[in-house]
């Protein structure tokens, strides 16, 4: 428990992450009614005032010197814990969403580690652990307000409006639903923040060739040439092994891998220089360190090379996948190059192990010689 930072009379307070929040409590008309007096983050002095704001606002309405107010108080309603209506919201609403919401639930992870204890938040399907306490009822607008502001400091833009995006459903779920009279969330519905995510600089075929040629890493050798000839991402191309090996419809040696970020199943024919490292392509089993220390030499090479960065790109070596979109853009269809690639945006539904892929295999074959 955390300590107290503000006793009065009549002070409620609500246990929080980052601190507790205070509520002026008192009884009317049968009822408790609770008025939000801060946080632990506001100082003594400003809990004080609001204090006594809250006091003689009451005694004056008491009193009848004053009209009755409704302030920007955050009344304590039924309990609504987060852990009860978690399983229930998901099964209701993720067929309005699709795959890839569901697949990225772990966005609420943030939400229950601010209002919660460690431990509350478990992953996987239960997603809510079942101690968890969270009562939604007791999460007012500015509860809301200072958890994206946290987030804002720890996160780029692009993952705040993730974060968004999962939590706006939830709380007109919570409304629709009538477990709340009132949406918190509704001063944050109209967020529009700009995406500041990463983009990767695509390199030429000859710039990737002589970086490739510069290393004296062998695991590095494989893992870009791999990387440059199949679009994985670092993680996958680095974890492959034999069973991920089939011939397709007795013409091609192929790839088969599930994408461990979308879980998108894709078969990629191997070609070009991937014939000559042989069963190699399946013994890199590299650890997260190995492929930044990879990543690291990949873009001190392409400095070394004269490769410059344009405004906006980051060179790395996960750019070796957006090489290859751009090399592969002109010779495939958008749905045919979102499979390759392992998108989940353009035909989702579709696996890369279908009756089309032996086409797109010989268009593949054709380019990348």
């Amino acid at each position: 428990m955390k300590k107290v930072k503000f006793k009065e009379v009549n002070v409620h307070y609500k246990p929080r992450k980052n601190g507790n929040t205070y509520y002026y409590k008192v009884y009317n008309d049968g009822d408790y009614k609770y008025y939000r007096i801060g946080s632990d983050r506001d100082t003594v002095a400003l809990l004080k005032a609001n204090y006594e704001t809250i006091r003689s606002r009451l005694w004056a309405e008491a009193n009848g010197f004053a009209p009755a107010i409704q302030a920007d108080t955050e009344p304590v309603v039924n309990q609504v814990f987060f852990k009860d209506i978690y399983s229930k919201f998901v099964a209701d609403v993720e067929d309005n969403h699709g795959f890839s919401w569901k697949r990225d639930l772990f966005n609420f992870k943030s939400f229950v580690e601010y209002f919660g204890k460690p431990g509350d938040w478990i992953g996987g399907t239960p997603g809510v652990a079942k101690t968890c306490e969270i009562d939604l009822a007791t999460i007012g607008h500015k509860d809301l307000e200072g958890y994206f502001k946290n987030e804002a400091k720890l996160h780029s833009k692009s993952t705040v409006n993730c974060r968004h995006k999962y939590i706006r459903p939830l709380y007109k779920w919570l409304c629709r639903e009538g477990y709340l009279e009132v949406n918190h969330y509704d001063n944050h519905d109209r967020l529009n923040l700009k995406n500041d995510s990463i983009s990767y600089q695509a390199l030429t075929r000859e710039q990737i060739e002589q970086i490739i040629s510069l290393t004296k890493v062998h695991d590095h050798k494989i893992l870009w040439t791999i990387m440059a000839y199949t679009g994985l991402a670092p993680k996958d191309a680095g974890s492959l092994n034999k069973l991920d090996s089939l011939v397709s419809d007795d013409e091609f040696e192929c790839i088969v891998t599930k994408r461990s970020k979308t879980k998108v199943t894709a078969m990629i024919p191997i070609c070009g220089d991937l014939v000559k490292l042989g069963d190699l392509i399946w013994t890199l089993n590299l650890t997260k360190k190995q492929r930044d220390d990879a990543n690291t030499e990949f873009v001190e090479l392409a400095k070394q090379i004269g490769v410059k960065p344009r405004k906006g790109f980051k060179i790395s070596q996960y750019g070796l996948r957006h090489s290859l979109a751009t090399f592969l853009k002109p010779h495939l269809t958008d749905n045919e190059l979102a499979l390759v690639l392992g998108h989940t945006n353009t035909k989702q539904q579709l696996n890369y192990v279908s009756a089309e892929s032996v086409e797109i295999h010989r268009k593949i074959v054709n380019v990348l010689k």
